[in-house]
C-alpha cells in the first residue's frame, strides 16, 4: 500500500524530507491532507488516515463505528500513534 502510494507524487502532512513525496508514521499506516475517493461512493477532503486492515483490533473497529464523526479520526490517529485513548475507551 505505502509504496504504490509513494509513486503517485502526492503531498503528506508528515512529510520530513523534500525528496521524500511521503513518509508513513508508521509501518501500517499514512496521514495525508488530500482528496479520497471510495469504492462506496463516500469521498472528502481534508487529512485522512490511511491504515491496514490490521492495524486495529476488532475492539478498536467497534468503538470506531459508534464515536461520533468528530471523534473518529482522533481516536485512529492516537491508536495508531501508540497515544492515550482512553477518553475515548470509557
Amino acid at each position: 500500500m505505502l509504496d504504490i502510494l509513494s509513486k503517485i507524487g502526492h503531498n503528506s502532512s508528515t512529510q520530513k524530507k523534500k525528496d521524500t513525496p511521503m513518509n508513513p508514521i508508521a509501518d501500517n499506516h499514512i496521514i495525508l491532507d488530500g482528496l479520497y475517493f471510495s469504492e462506496d461512493g463516500n469521498y472528502g477532503g481534508g487529512a485522512i488516515i490511511i491504515a491496514d486492515h490490521d492495524a486495529f483490533t476488532d475492539e478498536q473497529m467497534e468503538l470506531l463505528g459508534t464515536l461520533s464523526d468528530n471523534d473518529r479520526y482522533d481516536y485512529a490517529k492516537a491508536v495508531l500513534n501508540g497515544q492515550d485513548v482512553s477518553e475515548w475507551e470509557n
